[in-house]
């Protein structure tokens, strides 16, 4: 199946997964969570999943809520722009 975004457009896609997948992964690491997992929107996802269940959301331009399994991070954004930064934000404070 040709995606709309074209070969290139879709190594990008994979690229931002990929991405997103090891932010949230070095976010679990600095705040020494016991287990790596996310709910997004209220669904409790592995990180792998919670990745692609977060990207799916943003292409349907869902604003999404992200916490961690104990309620220590919270995260709201409506962008992988903005989701990105968030995280960012709380990796280097």
């Amino acid at each position: 199946m040709q995606s709309k975004y074209g070969k290139k457009g879709r190594e990008i896609i994979r690229w931002g997964q990929a991405d997103l997948l090891e932010l949230l992964k070095k976010l679990c690491k600095k705040k020494n969570l016991p287990r790596c997992l996310y709910y997004v929107n209220g669904q409790l996802l592995p990180v792998a999943a919670a990745v692609k269940k977060i990207m799916s959301l943003l292409k349907k331009n869902n604003t999404i809520i992200i916490m961690s399994e104990y309620r220590g991070i919270k995260i709201t954004a409506s962008s992988l722009k903005d989701l990105r930064e968030k995280i960012i934000q709380l990796l280097t404070k």
